[in-house]
């Protein structure tokens, strides 16, 4: 009976040692990247924390998926519509595409606020997805997106996709000071389009973030 509980206590040790192996090997992986991934220097605070989380919940999910794993895109959320709040992560290089992002219609008006993963809601959903096929719809060259969390796992169901809008241009800004509002879709700057989607198309991650909703992302898998 001694050996027996003795056996049992070094198995639990070796497991609990392996996962904590685990866990140390993901966070050191994420923490590396994230010092590689030059973020502009005006990048804020929330965009920072952003990137790490996507990093650290990428490291979560299945990585034999991502067949395409030269790229992350991030989407800090926590920001004004009229910044450039979408970044274009190569994960080669370290270097970074500043973008634009509209967020859903009933998400909030110029700073998201409210998301949701359900049917019509027409709001912006948090967390990790995988970026799928492109291809031409009704916003011409546009990119099939997979939720894979429960925060959006409705995504190809709702059809939120990454596509071009006119309400994402320069001159929209300067003209209304902020940016028009998709139903839930992330819609884009159409001169910048063809780049993200090239990049990410065929399996890369993207994260859409919010500060306000951290804990909820930090305990969603």
């Amino acid at each position: 009976m001694k050996i027996i509980l003795m056996l049992t206590i070094l198995m639990s040790f070796i497991t609990t040692s392996h996962a904590t192996s685990d866990t140390q090997n993901s966070y050191d992986l994420s923490k590396m990247l994230y010092s590689k991934i030059k973020l502009p220097q005006t990048a804020p605070q929330t965009a920072r924390n952003a990137l790490a989380m996507a990093l650290n919940k990428a490291q979560d999910h299945d990585r034999d998926r991502l067949a395409n794993s030269n790229w992350i895109m991030v989407v800090d959320f926590s920001q004004h519509s009229k910044n450039k709040r979408g970044y274009l992560c190569n994960l080669k290089n370290g270097e970074v595409v500043t973008m634009r992002v509209a967020h859903g219609s009933n998400s909030g008006g110029a700073i998201a606020t409210k998301f949701s993963n359900s049917h019509e809601s027409h709001q912006s959903s948090l967390g990790l997805y995988l970026a799928k096929n492109a291809y031409q719809g009704k916003h011409k060259l546009s990119l099939k997106l997979e939720g894979l969390q429960s925060l959006n796992d409705r995504a190809k169901d709702r059809d939120i996709v990454v596509h071009s809008a006119k309400y994402t241009t320069d001159a929209w800004v300067k003209k209304y000071g902020r940016l028009g509002r998709s139903h839930g879709c992330l819609a884009l700057d159409p001169a910048i389009i063809h780049t993200v989607i090239n990049n990410l198309k065929g399996g890369s991650f993207i994260y859409i973030y919010s500060e306000a909703h951290k804990k909820l992302l930090e305990t969603t898998y």
